[in-house]
This record gives structure tokens, sequence and C-alpha cells, in this order.
């Protein structure tokens, strides 16, 4: 049996959401949780979930769609501040997948803080990366990290990274430790 679509309107009947903090809360009585109660939860993946009509959704999703109406079919919903749990609507926007998956932060085995960038122990050299359509591209070892970060952000721009995003953790570092402001980096 497929299952209907949600609705704008069925989604306002059971949740109330609050677009300053992108929490959502009960309306209805569901099992244990009383109204009022904070609905959903936070799976492993950091994204928070909610289940609304025996059906599972993710919460930035279903702020998308409670307060613009419609859940987009080409497009994904990306977290500005790259947090996946953080679905006030200011934090969100329309991407399409090349751009959400060029604003992921560093990964938990990242030591550098830097997307792209990282030590290898055994050359004692920073490397730089960036992965294009797909594919990886070694940007070059440098001896010192401030220069392998600049040489990725250099790849960014080049790949066009800043129409998707402009803030990313190379930009970010070299704004800090140059302390440049974004319309002085290069």
């Amino acid at each position: 049996m497929k299952s209907k679509k949600l609705t704008q309107k069925r989604l306002k009947e059971v949740l109330r959401y609050d677009r300053k903090s992108g929490i959502f809360t009960q309306k209805i009585p569901n099992g244990r949780v009383k109204i009022g109660d904070p609905a959903g939860y936070i799976a492993k993946s950091g994204y928070h979930y909610i289940c609304i009509d025996y059906k599972s959704y993710r919460s930035n999703r279903l702020a998308w769609l409670y307060e613009n109406g419609y859940l987009p079919e080409e497009s994904e919903i990306d977290h500005k501040d790259r947090i996946k749990h953080h679905n006030w609507i200011d934090n969100l926007r329309l991407f399409n997948s090349q751009c959400n998956n060029r604003n992921k932060g560093p990964t938990i085995c990242n030591t550098s803080g830097i997307v792209g960038v990282r030590f290898e122990e055994h050359r004692n050299k920073w490397r730089a990366d960036i992965k294009v359509d797909k594919k990886s591209i070694t940007l070059g070892r440098f001896e010192n990290k401030i220069d392998a970060v600049y040489c990725r952000y250099k790849a960014e721009l080049k790949f066009g990274w800043d129409l998707c995003d402009k803030n990313t953790t190379a930009c970010e570092y070299l704004k800090s430790h140059l302390k440049l402001t974004q319309g002085e980096l290069f």
C-alpha cells in the first residue's frame, strides 16, 4: 500500500515549528508523547528525524515544507552551518547534490580541520587534495600547513566551489590566520 504524500496542511495539523530554534513540538498527543513535547530524535547520522503517519522524515525537509509549502524534488536542503540537526529556516538553503557535497565539513578522521588537507607523517609534509566529478586530485605536498590550505583554496576557486559555498573550511582558515576579510582573499 502506497502512503499518502505529506502535505503542509497535514504537517501543521500534527506539529508546531519554531522558525528561530528549528524545533518541532507535538500539537496532538502520540503514545507517550504529550502536546508541547519536542518531536523526533537525532539519529547516529547526526540528522534529526520525525515520524508522521508511520513514515520517518528528516526535520530539515519538514522545516522547508512547513515554511515554504513544498518539498523540493530536484534539490537537496543544505545546512549552512554544516550541523545536521540545526534546522531553523534561516540555516537551510536549497542546493543541488554537488553543492551539498561540497559544503561538508571535515570528517572525524581529519586532523587538520580543513577539508582536503592532511599531514602525511611518513613524508613529514602537508598534502592538499580536492575531489571534482567524483575524482580525487592531488594538488601537492607542502612544508607548512598554510601553503597546503592556500593551494586547496585556489583549487576551490578554480573548480567553482565558491558558487556553492563561500565559507569553506580552507577559506575560514585563511581568513583567521592571515587576518583577511572575504573580499581580500585572492
